[in-house]
């Protein structure tokens, strides 16, 4: 049979778009494209680094994140560049309004035994933001934010990354804090928890009430991916009760991942095997595997201190290409199995003369499920490269866009 891959949309850094386009896409309406700046005309605030589109009843938003930001609300005035978080309506106009989830600035509790003193400047917010399906819940995550302990008459900072969680109304918001274990931070002269920096990427499963935590500096930036759960349980007392449960696998029995790998660089999840009605996980990994990349398919272990149980593992091509920096999860060929769009930005071309300038040009690889764990990449010598510019890190971003032109086919 032959593949049609119809569309594939890859989205560069600072919110710059390129389209490769096969078919033609009639219903876009480019020429009228809204476009949003930032509202506080900050320079160098990033607008744009991550965007999700949500949807509140009959409201239509786009959330944006401008992770370099300087937040104008009055409890953060002194926190330099902590990020900032919009919602930009969609509907009318071009209004954008900051979100504000941490309500306070750097906190200094009395109690200096406190486990949990924030530090926020330069902690990223906005650096990776997700949205659930319906638009209920979304989370933005600020993964360089610190946790500043006393100790011994002196400071430890330990850059464990902090996210936060708010409902449709907003009026409900929750702090997720997975790595602020202190006796957790170092592990026999590594770095435990104390770089993790959860939340570098975010996700929502489909159909699940789980969320997804990309991890890279965890252990010696070998990282993890976390994964946030509810669950149910019956109390003779009380009746039925939620519990929220946090799942990190401990990397230090880890056969496929290597120090330095960043795995949770990218994270995602999708229906890889017929044989299975509920969701796998994927992540990349782009420093594993002699620096060529790697991605992962795997499920969480019965017990956090067993290894991922790994169901494939696709490896890059090229040293130093960053395979796995962006993926896409995506049915594309409407089988009911979901493909893997896999970024490798700083994919670079060989020179052909000493004048011309190679580089970080970028490259899109296109796996196709095959089921049972079987994947088979389809770009072969056609490489998806976009313009072939250098500098250009094609696929620094990758998303799926859905059913664009209405052939029953998804795209991204």
């Amino acid at each position: 049979m032959k593949m049609d891959v119809r569309w594939i949309s890859v989205c560069a850094s600072y919110f710059v778009f390129v389209t490769f386009i096969i078919t033609d896409g009639f219903n876009l309406n480019w020429r009228y494209a809204r476009v949003f700046t930032d509202p506080k005309i900050q320079t160098g605030s990033y607008f744009g680094f991550t965007v999700a589109l949500r949807k509140q009843g009959l409201k239509h938003w786009l959330v944006v994140g401008a992770p370099r930001g300087n937040s104008t609300y009055p409890e953060h005035r002194g926190v330099y560049e902590p990020g900032v978080v919009y919602q930009c309506g969609l509907d009318r106009g071009n209004n954008c309004q900051h979100i504000v989830l941490a309500s306070k600035g750097n906190i200094e509790p009395v109690d200096y035994n406190s486990p949990v003193r924030p530090m926020r400047e330069n902690s990223w917010l906005g650096g990776a933001i997700a949205v659930q399906d319906n638009g209920e819940r979304f989370v933005a995550c600020a993964p360089r934010w610190r946790n500043s302990y006393y100790r011994w008459s002196d400071y430890s900072y330990f850059m464990n990354g902090a996210c936060y969680l708010t409902d449709s109304s907003e009026s409900r918001k929750e702090t997720i804090l997975p790595l602020n274990d202190i006796n957790k931070q170092t592990l026999r002269n590594y770095y435990l928890y104390l770089y993790g920096e959860a939340g570098f990427t975010a996700h929502f499963p489909k159909n699940s009430t789980e969320i997804l935590l990309g991890a890279p500096g965890i252990y010696n930036w070998q990282g993890a991916v976390i994964r946030i759960r509810d669950r149910t349980f019956y109390d003779i007392r009380r009746g039925m009760q939620t519990e929220r449960i946090t799942d990190i696998p401990t990397p230090l029995n880890s056969l496929l991942l290597s120090t330095n790998g960043y795995f949770g660089y990218s994270v995602s999840s999708g229906r890889f095997l017929s044989a299975r009605s509920s969701h796998l996980y994927v992540a990349g990994s782009p420093r594993n595997a002699q620096f060529r990349g790697k991605v992962c398919i795997f499920d969480f272990p019965l017990r956090s201190t067993y290894d991922l149980q790994y169901i494939r593992d696709l490896d890059g091509t090229q040293m130093g290409e960053y395979f796995g920096g962006a993926l896409c999860v995506v049915d594309l060929n409407g089988d009911r199995l979901d493909d893997l769009v896999v970024a490798s930005p700083q994919f670079s071309l060989q020179a052909t003369n000493s004048a011309k300038l190679v580089g970080d040009e970028g490259r899109i690889y296109v796996f196709i499920n095959g089921d049972k764990g079987r994947f088979k990449e389809i770009t072969g010598d056609r490489m998806i490269m976009g313009n072939r510019r250098y500098g250009a890190r094609f696929g620094t971003a990758v998303a799926n866009v859905g059913d664009l032109n209405m052939d029953g086919y998804e795209g991204e």
